[in-house]
């Protein structure tokens, strides 16, 4: 029982000593995924002017959406200690 007591406790520990970091990254991702939210928004209301482009709006938006959105869960892995495997170094 001992044994099983001390491991919950060093575990505690461990998060506890990670959650600086988990609340950072969660943070940052919700900050990209709001700004690439607005971009899309943005981008769309400035492209319903052009003639031109209006065919792909749609596209353009989601293309910004979703490459804010992406740079924010690959800075927040980063926040938390995740390295790409092809990094030299």
């Amino acid at each position: 029982m001992e044994f099983i007591i001390e491991s919950l406790r060093t575990d505690w520990q461990s998060f506890l000593s990670f959650s600086p970091k988990l609340i950072y990254a969660i943070v940052l991702l919700l900050v990209f995924w709001i700004a690439g939210s607005l971009s899309g928004r943005v981008t769309g209301q400035v492209l319903q002017r052009s003639k031109r482009i209006r065919g792909n709006m749609g596209f353009v938006q989601r293309l910004i959406t979703w490459t804010l959105r992406c740079a924010g869960v690959l800075m927040a892995l980063g926040v938390m200690g995740l390295q790409p495997a092809f990094r030299n170094g």
